[in-house]
């Protein structure tokens, strides 16, 4: 049986602990990226080669992306995962569930990135 990891883009500073209910949790880097190290407006190469390297260790019918921290190296690693393998799985924290909530996140086949499709994986 293949265990699931969930990828967080980096340290979170607050609790993710019930987020290993779906899987191990990984990180992809160790901290966030402030603007002041932004290169033309991306983010280092450094860190960009570690989203391109867990990129390809991402199991996309088995891990979830974790959707907290940098906005810019989550979007980075949703970006470069859904174009590689056009759905994955990500949780997120719902308030009123009172914990983390799975979700599909991927393109709609055929249509134009406009066609990002979010869906709640209960559905």
């Amino acid at each position: 049986m293949v265990k699931s990891k969930v990828w967080l883009v980096h340290t979170p500073k607050h609790d993710v602990s019930t987020a290993t209910a779906y899987g191990e949790l990984h990180y992809v880097n160790r901290r966030y990226v402030y603007p002041d190290e932004l290169i033309d407006g991306r983010i280092p190469s450094s860190f960009s080669i570690n989203i391109d390297d867990a990129v390809e260790l991402f199991d996309p019918q088995h891990d979830y992306l974790l959707l907290a921290g940098d906005p810019l190296q989550l979007v980075t690693f949703a970006a470069r995962l859904v174009g590689r393998y056009s759905k994955i799985r990500a949780i997120r924290y719902d308030r009123i569930a009172d914990g983390y909530v799975a979700i599909d996140v991927g393109m709609s086949h055929g249509q134009r990135p406009s066609g990002l499709a979010v869906y709640d994986a209960a559905c």
